[in-house]
């Protein structure tokens, strides 16, 4: 039998659902309420599945808690594909998606497969129509529609 898994003092198990009651992330706020169970007295057995959470999870974010305090709940960056435009590259595209298409385009608004050719042409990187939309959302830019 596992010892019991304890919080280290700081959040009472009120403080914790107050903190639950005003994140925006629900993972996180998951959390905050496991552990508000927990210092309530309750094991982490007994915790196990009531907020989606395994016994050996519960644990896991008892032991962040404890050495990170509440920035410990918070998932961390998961590694990804690097991006293909470096911070730089991206500025200026967005700079040229915001300018507008050049008129010898013909046309008044990017379009998908215009900035798929913008981007291999000026920027060295190939991207599918697909992803130049990715893209754009990533950047926070919706692309025009026609009406």
């Amino acid at each position: 039998m596992r010892r019991p898994l304890l919080i280290k003092p700081g959040h009472t198990a009120e403080e914790f659902r107050a903190l639950a009651h005003v994140e925006r992330d629900p993972r996180v706020r998951c959390r905050l309420l496991a552990l508000g169970y927990v210092a309530q007295g309750h094991s982490a057995n007994e915790a196990d599945g009531l907020f989606g959470l395994s016994g050996v999870q519960l644990r896991m974010w008892i032991k962040r808690y404890n050495e990170f305090g509440l920035e410990g709940l918070v998932d961390r960056p998961r590694p990804g594909k690097p991006n293909r435009l470096t911070a730089e590259q991206r500025r200026a595209f967005l700079a040229k998606v915001e300018a507008g298409p050049p008129a010898e385009l013909g046309v008044s608004t990017w379009r998908g497969e215009d900035l798929c050719r913008l981007l291999k042409e000026e920027f060295g990187v190939e991207y599918s129509l697909s992803g130049v939309y990715a893209l754009l959302n990533r950047l926070k830019q919706s692309p025009a529609t026609d009406g």
